[in-house]
């Protein structure tokens, strides 16, 4: 049976995606969608909230144990990452014929998307040791991998950005 606390964190997420599917289906065709930008400023926010969302994630996964995974809150911790990501999406649909990002942007999520690919395969062999030996239990996997890819791309992005 579910929880309150359940009901709300699904209605909540689900409402957002309503919202913004909404959004980014009609807000491109009105004038108003002009006003949208993306910037340095918003890429760099975006991955910011996407390490700190990620850390959140992975010490509540910790604590929280299989709460995380009966209350879906593993959603709400990502939402404000979402909302940004959205926001991106928006821009993009809006500005069809201009590039958000730049090129080195662009290759610097390519790249942090390979190497976040790499290591989450091999961070998720050690998890998988520790469920063999019975030392995690319970569906926490996933949100193991969800946090931690999200915190990977957030980071290598961001580390490569501010390399350049």
């Amino acid at each position: 049976m579910e929880t309150s606390v359940e009901k709300i964190i699904k209605f909540s997420f689900f409402f957002t995606f309503v919202i913004f599917g909404l959004l980014i289906w009609l807000l491109p065709k009105t004038a108003f969608a002009k006003r949208f930008k993306m910037n340095e400023r918003i890429f760099i926010l975006t991955n910011w909230l996407g390490i700190i969302c990620s850390i959140a994630g992975f010490i509540i996964t910790l604590i929280s144990r299989e709460f995380i995974i009966e209350t879906h809150l593993m959603w709400l911790i990502i939402l404000p990452w979402l909302i940004l990501e959205f926001y991106s999406l928006l821009v993009s649909r809006s500005q069809k014929n201009a590039d958000i990002l730049d090129e080195k942007q662009e290759h610097n999520q390519t790249k942090a998307g390979a190497l976040a690919m790499g290591l989450s395969i091999l961070v998720m062999t050690g998890v998988f040791l520790l469920y063999e030996d019975q030392i995690l239990t319970g569906n926490l996997w996933f949100p193991i991998y969800l946090f931690l890819n999200i915190f990977l791309i957030s980071f290598f992005t961001l580390l490569l950005f501010k390399r350049a």
